[in-house]
């Protein structure tokens, strides 16, 4: 029996639904940042009734300044709280993409021939390859750049500054936050997790995870292991 594919229309629907559901259960989560200007207010405000109690020669000027002070830093944590969220989802998103198909692999061939988990498809680069072997080009999936780009930034943002930062700028430079050179490496430069370095928001991650659906209906029902 020859060796296929079949990515059959209930099993297409699920790869599909699965990212859907991982796309709203983003939106769930990013909602715990709406309202970061409020929480900011609020505790500058708690700070400064406190500032100065049981000291009645305590200067309010110097508790309103302390309370602008924390307020502000606050608020700048959760902002950069809420870019390391949306920087996590991105990331996985790209992993269980990846996984998917790793999954979608094994699972049909291991029909009709003895494979073993442990060494099998073990990077992307023979997850590729194996998808060929079925006559299936990934890259000539008719939006495989953005696939491309979300890849790169996933692995600029484990890595920090590296060569996939820099094949993202050459990609995409639209992605980068003012003052990026990639040419010229500071200590300010080397992170992208530290401080927010790319134009992440939820935008983003939409046009990936609407890109990664689409991803699955142009993949063909069936394909047949070339001899």
């Amino acid at each position: 029996m020859q060796i296929q594919l079949y990515l059959w229309s209930g099993l297409r629907e699920q790869k599909k639904n699965q990212i859907k559901l991982y796309s709203d259960t983003f939106d769930k989560a990013l909602a715990l940042f709406n309202n970061i200007d409020e929480e900011a207010q609020r505790y500058g405000h708690e700070i400064f009734q406190q500032y100065g109690y049981g000291n009645p020669d305590a200067d309010p000027a110097d508790g309103a300044d302390l309370a602008r002070e924390v307020s502000l830093d606050y608020y700048l944590n959760m902002c950069l709280m809420r870019y390391n969220s949306i920087a996590m989802w991105i990331t996985m998103l790209c992993q269980y993409w990846e996984q998917q198909l790793r999954d979608f692999l094994y699972q049909e061939i291991s029909h009709d021939a003895f494979i073993t988990k442990d060494d099998f498809c073990n990077d992307f680069g023979e997850v590729k390859d194996a998808f060929t072997e079925f006559g299936i080009h990934l890259e000539s999936f008719t939006d495989w750049r953005t696939i491309k780009e979300l890849r790169f930034i996933c692995n600029a943002l484990k890595h920090g500054e590296g060569g996939s930062l820099k094949r993202l700028y050459k990609l995409n430079p639209l992605l980068f936050c003012d003052g990026y050179d990639p040419s010229f490496s500071t200590p300010y430069s080397l992170t992208t997790l530290h401080e927010q370095r790319l134009k992440l928001d939820e935008s983003l991650f939409h046009r990936y995870a609407e890109t990664l659906i689409g991803f699955w209906d142009w993949m063909p029902e069936r394909s047949y292991l070339k001899d």
